[in-house]
This record gives C-alpha cells, sequence and structure tokens, in this order.
C-alpha cells in the first residue's frame, strides 16, 4: 500500500491502529504488543490517560492502582499525580514499541485501499492492514 493509492500520507507501518488515549484503550494497546502485534496508538488529545488526567478524577480504583507504580499516586487516598500518571502511560507505550500520534481525529477507515471507505469500521485481526484517514 502506498501513498498514490490511497491519497493519504503514509506515517506508520502498524498491524493495528488503536484509536483514544483513554486509560482502558492504552491497556488494549499494551495487550496487543504482548500478543506480538505492532501498534499504533491514535490520540485526539494531547496526552495519554485523558479519561483520569483531564476530568479531575484523580481517584484510582484498585485495578487502576494495580497498573501504576506507588510513586505516580498518594498511598492513602489514591489521588493519581497527573503528570506523573501521563508520564508513566507515555513511557509504558513507548517502551514496548507503540507507535504514538497526537492531536489526531480519525474521521474513516479504508478497508486496505481495496474495499471503499467504511465510516466507523473498528480495526480487527483480521490479517489485513487497513489505514485510519486523520483530521
Amino acid at each position: 500500500m502506498n501513498e498514490k493509492m490511497t491519497g493519504l500520507p503514509i506515517i506508520g507501518d502498524a498491524d493495528l491502529c488503536v484509536l483514544g488515549g483513554k486509560l482502558h484503550t492504552v491497556y488494549r494497546a499494551l495487550a496487543l504488543v504482548r500478543q506480538g502485534k505492532k501498534v499504533l496508538l491514535a490520540v485526539k488529545e494531547s496526552c495519554l490517560g485523558e479519561d483520569i488526567c483531564q476530568t479531575f478524577r484523580y481517584r484510582l480504583s484498585e485495578e487502576e492502582c494495580s497498573f501504576f507504580p506507588e510513586e505516580t499516586y498518594t498511598k492513602k487516598l489514591r489521588l493519581l499525580r497527573p503528570d506523573e500518571g501521563k508520564r508513566f502511560l507515555e513511557d509504558r507505550c513507548l517502551e514496548a514499541g507503540i507507535t504514538l500520534l497526537y492531536g489526531l481525529w480519525p474521521v474513516d477507515c479504508p478497508e486496505d485501499g481495496r474495499g471503499g471507505w467504511k465510516e466507523n469500521s473498528r480495526v480487527e485481526d483480521g490479517g489485513r492492514k487497513k489505514l485510519v484517514r486523520v483530521a
């Protein structure tokens, strides 16, 4: 697949493109890497963890506490320190080999350039590469 064929700039090569930067999306991207997939994480916001770092919901659940290291939150109230939490999420993704793209808004996902444009299609593990056009 090339830029001429799709009319889109090629900005990365990945098996799967995961859209969004919320905590559960980062979990999923990391799980896909552990399964051997090459992942590109496209985030609308300027940071990861938008659901806990930008909504002022800093109190972590027990499950979230098990993911973050102790130095990123207070022990008594389990309050996340936003800058440390965002940095930790980004470091985990980069260490795992995930390509991060910030400030992107997905508008459609074509099937590898042949099957036409499919709005709101999800990228699943079907063995074929898919593209995401972003604005």
